[in-house]
């Protein structure tokens, strides 16, 4: 019987591809509620138990509504966004731009006047040096007006996105957890239901109607002494299988399981009519033949 944790890893590359292939987490939650309900399905056409599948259903439930606590974000990715062909506003020249232009222009002309004019008078020496000095600061004042007039570079304004990758591995393997115990819980059940069942046939209940058992024995045996016709093989074929819905085994014989038969006296062993087993405990004695003479 395959397990719903085996289900699961039979349909690993598929789920891995539609997860990877989401975009948003919405969507990988979708892509794990169906494939719950896919591997409940096939859990479900192969279990014959009715508080099986009702236990199996509840707990696939459960898991279901805790889908979106399942941490499924991978790396996050960063992506920037500048827009480009915008007009630009032509920004207003400061006041103490025009006072500094406004002086180093007086200290330029004064510094061409005193050089020029006053070149070839007395103090020749002091008015160099007054020309100097001037020249000197109209130099300076033009370089604090050009520092004030030089446009700041202006930081590109730029709009940041954030996308999480989905990272399908990690809801793969949540999924793979829940199942094993879920699978866990399911054959403790299981375990349990068929302990039941074989205490009420050890205790003669009404698990099974006796002259019910009777009959179908009675069948296997006429069955068994035909194995040749295709009939028969049918026949046997259909109660072994209505049997082992109802948990019972039928169990032919072997040296194993030799002391679960009563045996007729012949020369070749083949089994006559088979035993039957409920979980490993024998419920009927079969009968074969091969005994002592």
């Amino acid at each position: 019987m395959t397990s719903l944790q085996q289900f699961l890893e039979q349909d690993k590359e598929r789920f891995l591809q539609q997860c990877s292939s989401s975009k948003t987490p919405q969507e990988t939650l979708r892509t794990a509620e169906d494939e719950l309900s896919r591997i409940l399905s096939l859990y479900n056409e192969q279990t014959n138990s009715e508080a099986v599948k009702q236990a199996a259903m509840h707990m696939i439930q459960a898991v279901r509504m805790s889908l979106p606590l399942i941490d499924s974000d991978g790396n996050a990715k960063i992506y920037s966004r500048t827009e480009y062909g915008t007009k630009q506003v032509k920004e207003k020249k400061s006041i103490w731009f025009w006072v500094l232009l406004l002086a180093a222009a007086a200290c330029c002309v004064s510094s061409v006047v005193v050089l020029v004019l006053f070149a070839s008078s007395l103090l020749k020496s002091m008015n160099t040096i007054v020309g100097l000095v001037l020249a000197l600061a109209a130099m300076a004042l033009f370089f604090l007006a050009g520092c004030l007039s030089a446009k700041k570079q202006q930081k590109k304004a730029e709009d940041l996105y954030a996308e999480t990758v989905i990272d399908a591995e990690k809801v793969y393997h949540t999924l793979l957890s829940a199942l094993t115990s879920i699978d866990k819980n399911l054959e403790d059940m299981k375990r349990e239901e068929i302990l039941s069942q074989k205490k009420k046939l050890l205790d003669h209940d009404d698990f099974m109607d006796r002259a019910q058992l009777d009959l179908l024995c009675s069948l296997l045996e006429s069955a068994y002494a035909e194995t040749d016709n295709d009939y028969a093989k049918e026949v046997i074929s259909d109660i072994r299988f209505y049997l082992h819905k109802q948990n019972i085994e039928t169990v032919e014989y072997s040296d194993e399981h030799k002391t679960w038969f009563d045996q007729m006296p012949s020369g070749r062993k083949a089994t006559i009519r088979p035993a039957l087993a409920v979980d490993g405990t024998l419920i009927r004695k079969g009968l074969a033949s091969g005994g002592s003479l």
